[in-house]
């Protein structure tokens, strides 16, 4: 598949204030790659059922539902539950937090303010397992189709040797 075939790959951010949006949409911008956002928990588990996400970056301190909580109900939901998550907090570097995350989920943290080249190196980690996981997947389904054609060949094979 050429790269001008090859879907793009989605990310989700979600954060509570929309300058914050604006600019990881900004840092984050590559043409192979579409980012949506979402300003709630609850928004973005909307969008979460519409699309396949290679990543989640969620605000940790957002009203209504935080982004600990949002990641708890991702883990509940089998479309969601594999999602890698990125945390992103201006908050204290204080422990808590980043126990916390990985109390949940295997995860990886964002402290704002964001330096850029870090914040895009994450990313594009994730985004390469998430295409290894791809080419995997679409390997192993090829692999059975494999298997399933040659049984159907020795079955057709062992059916005419018998008729002689």
């Amino acid at each position: 598949m050429s790269d001008t075939q090859k879907e793009k790959l989605e990310i989700l951010i979600v954060d509570d204030v929309k300058e914050n949006l604006i600019a990881l949409r900004a840092l984050l911008s590559r043409n192979d790659l579409n980012i949506v956002v979402a300003m709630s928990g609850q928004e973005a588990l909307e969008l979460m059922m519409k699309h396949d996400f290679a990543l989640a970056m969620l605000d940790i301190h957002m009203p209504m539902m935080n982004g600990f909580e949002l990641a708890e109900l991702m883990r509940g939901i089998n479309k969601t539950k594999n999602i890698p998550i990125v945390f992103v907090s201006a908050a204290d570097k204080d422990q808590k937090y980043t126990f916390k995350g990985y109390e949940i989920a295997p995860v990886d943290f964002l402290r704002k303010p964001l330096a850029p080249l870090p914040a895009k190196s994450k990313v594009n980690v994730y985004l390469e397992f998430h295409q290894q996981k791809m080419e995997i997947e679409v390997q192993a389904k090829l692999i059975d189709e494999l298997k399933n054609s040659n049984e159907e060949l020795e079955e057709t094979i062992r059916s005419l040797t018998m008729k002689k």
